[in-house]
């Protein structure tokens, strides 16, 4: 077999004869990225949910209700090529008409997001207040500058910068929000300029590190003014897979944080702070599973269709998932056994009564994350049309559902309905993917794994009660690892050992 490289961070070729310990080197690697992140999210909801009643709270989560979607509109139809695509240009040796491609694409972002951030401000101030409403013009620009440029960093293996760039955010983020909130003005608008001013100090840094990054890719001559053919083409490209990934990441977003509007409107501002809260705290958890698999899957993935192994592509896909799917079935009934100590030691009191949405809120972020590494074979044959399609079907569903039951049910009831609608989008991935890149889940070792949850789960359930705090959190999350990390090696693993061969 001949032997396939990618480059590293430094610039020297690793090897992918074995990809799937590459992943796990490089899961290691975003696991340490991610984990700040999450304990600075941890750190936030602590903190901030005692600051604030919860129609502060809430408000808060409404503005960025707001802008993420803005955001992600702005840049992901541009985001998501610059990434999909660097594998093949590299490869290619095509790396200044990349280059070309990216600059051009990063000016029209920025010029777009300028105008959305002054447009969305104009229009909330009145209810935000001005000080919000200030923030909110430079926030989304810097946000779309860092969301549009760092797919780049994994693409391009680059993990230790990334790691730095997203820690260093991280902390940033919430030192900055809480130096605010304290010391100059206790509203929502502090916690906005907070995040405005962590992602300002990181930009020039991974500005720097992506003109690097396009450096040392360019093998061939720069596109010659009067050449422009090519550029024009690049371009046409990288609009036609993005423009469907833009709506995608729009349903997307409506799947994750639609339900806030509806809560809203039927059930005020309290509901959405109790809802929100718990969310973002259990999101914070999710992404610390989530975060590492995929950033670390991406690059492996497209350079192994960069270099025609599609058999080899199958095999190790279905190996990802496999261990995803042990690890995301052990934090959902982790979740279950100390969930109500979780939430105890980290929200305000009148916060905790929503720990009810942690685990529905959870599965459904493990079986949207499956799906994504489900759905590459659609992206890498550019039929991303196929994924709006479903995305905005399980939206629509989604909507649907929550219209029906959040009038009655409230916050639990958005919880389940995202769970059911995240679930319907895989199930649809997974036969749309069989006409291009098979998505193959080890369902034997799926089943087992869920097995060992439930023999975990009566182990906790039977053993000592929550409700004790910190005592209890640690009791029964120790005990439910324990438990169900041991029943899973003893059932399964000759083929644990096959996933990480």
């Amino acid at each position: 077999m001949v032997e396939q490289t990618v480059s590293n961070s430094h610039n020297t070729n690793v090897s992918l004869t074995n990809p799937m310990r590459r992943f796990a080197k490089d899961s290691v690697f975003y696991s340490i990225a991610k984990s700040v992140p999450a304990l600075t999210a941890f750190a936030s909801a602590f903190i901030f949910t005692r600051v604030f009643t919860t129609s502060d709270y809430g408000l808060y989560s409404l503005v960025l209700a707001i802008i993420n979607p803005i955001t992600i509109a702005l840049t992901e139809w541009a985001g998501q090529p610059i990434g999909r695509f660097y594998s093949e240009y590299y490869v290619g040796g095509r790396g200044s008409e990349y280059s070309n491609i990216v600059r051009t694409l990063a000016l029209l972002v920025l010029s777009l997001s300028i105008l959305a951030g002054l447009l969305i401000a104009t229009l909330g101030a009145r209810s935000w207040g001005w000080s919000l409403a200030l923030a909110v013009i430079f926030l989304i620009p810097a946000q779309a500058m860092t969301n549009v440029l760092s797919p780049i960093l994994p693409a391009s293996l680059d993990t230790g910068y990334y790691r730095f760039l997203e820690i260093s955010r991280a902390i940033l983020n919430l030192g900055f929000s809480a130096t605010l909130v304290f010391f100059l003005f206790r509203s929502p608008a502090g916690l906005i300029w907070g995040m405005l001013l962590g992602t300002l100090c990181m930009l020039p840094f991974l500005l720097r590190r992506v003109k690097r990054r396009l450096q040392e890719i360019t093998h061939d001559s720069k596109i010659a003014l009067h050449e422009d053919s090519r550029l024009k083409e690049g371009l046409g490209r990288f609009i036609r897979y993005g423009s469907p990934m833009l709506f995608w990441f729009f349903a997307a977003q409506l799947l994750a944080i639609g339900d806030r509007y509806l809560l809203q409107f039927f059930r005020g501002s309290t509901e959405v702070g109790i809802y929100s809260a718990n969310y973002n705290l259990i999101s914070g958890i999710s992404g610390l599973l989530s975060g590492p698999v995929t950033m670390a899957a991406f690059p492996i993935i497209m350079r192994l269709w960069a270099n025609g192994d599609h058999d080899g592509l199958v095999r190790t896909l279905s190996k990802m998932t496999g261990f995803y799917l042990v690890l995301g079935i052990g934090m959902v009934g982790g979740t279950a056994a100390v969930g109500f100590d979780f939430v105890s030691i980290a929200l305000g009191e009148q916060f905790r009564v929503g720990y009810t949405i942690l685990v529905p809120v959870l599965a459904g972020q493990v079986l949207w994350q499956a799906s994504i590494l489900g759905h590459k074979g659609l992206e890498l044959a550019e039929k991303t049309y196929v994924m709006l399609r479903w995305a905005g079907l399980a939206a629509s569903l989604n909507f649907i559902l929550n219209l029906i039951f959040i009038p009655h049910n409230g916050y639990l009831a958005a919880a389940y309905t995202t769970l059911v609608s995240y679930g319907v989008y895989t199930v649809l991935i997974l036969f749309s993917s069989r006409g291009t890149l098979p998505w193959r889940i080890p369902f034997w070792l799926v089943f087992k794994s869920g097995i060992a949850c439930i023999i975990a789960l009566f182990t906790v359930w039977f053993s000592y009660p929550p409700g004790n705090g910190w005592l209890s959190f640690l009791l029964r999350g120790f005990l439910f690892t324990g438990v169900y990390l041991a029943t899973i090696l003893l059932a399964e693993l000759p083929r644990i050992k096959v996933l990480i061969r």
